[in-house]
């Protein structure tokens, strides 16, 4: 299982190829200005306000950035020839993700968005996968913002953990402890990142506060199949 680093304030993103960049900001982006200049074709940005996934078609020169999800960010529809495959072509079993390509496979296995947004408040508790397991490695960027003081009050806030689970032995704090955000109050952001191991889904778990205890935050994830994995 591979764990994460940790780092605080905005994050730079992290390089999962040759100028090929992870990263978040505030809002939707902007072609021509988001990542201009360092953000290679193929880099993927995530709104933490909505925790939309963009990947840019452009450049790292004139940025256009693509919602993930829609058929123009996801399908090049000039390789499919019109209606090549229909409902009634396909029998029972005939396609399924063992008997595409690799790169399709992993598209399925990890889903079109290929990210997560949430809020966690102070009655969270128990586990919740963040990502599905995949049949692909996947490098990841986690943006934790907290949106309520961390408190004990009478009782004990809320804790939380951000791990990997392959369903056999889970790793609940792979990414983090949750040391980070015993002290952390209203605003603060966290990010970590590292990669999810084919196989496995990334979870965070919660425990709930206790008598006057508090603690919430909102989580928001991106993450992209690494290349040759």
């Amino acid at each position: 299982m591979a764990a994460g680093d940790a780092t605080t304030g905005l994050p730079n993103g992290i390089r999962i190829g040759e100028g090929v960049l992870i990263f978040a900001g505030a809002g939707s982006p902007e072609d021509g200005t988001t990542g201009a200049g360092f953000a290679g074709t193929g880099s993927i940005y995530v709104s933490e306000a909505s925790g939309a996934a963009y990947r840019n078609t452009g450049d790292k020169d004139e940025t256009e950035w693509v919602l993930i999800g829609t058929i123009a960010g996801n399908i090049d529809t000039v390789s499919i020839v019109d209606l090549a495959v229909t409902t009634a072509k396909i029998d029972d079993e005939a396609v399924t993700t063992g008997k595409l390509a690799p790169a399709v496979a992993a598209a399925i296995a990890t889903g079109p968005v290929n990210g997560y947004s949430g809020e966690f408040d102070k009655e969270a508790d128990g586990g919740t996968e963040l990502l599905a397991s995949a049949l692909v490695n996947r490098a990841v960027i986690i943006q934790i913002t907290c949106t309520e003081d961390f408190a004990d009050g009478d009782g004990a806030k809320t804790a939380f953990e951000i791990g990997l689970d392959d369903g056999d032995v889970p790793d609940p704090d792979a990414f983090t402890d949750g040391v980070a955000f015993v002290t952390a109050t209203e605003g603060d952001s966290f990010v970590f990142h590292g990669t999810v191991p084919a196989g496995e889904a990334l979870t965070i778990t919660a425990t709930a506060a206790t008598g006057t205890g508090t603690g919430a935050l909102k989580a928001t994830v991106v993450s992209a199949a690494i290349a040759g994995a």
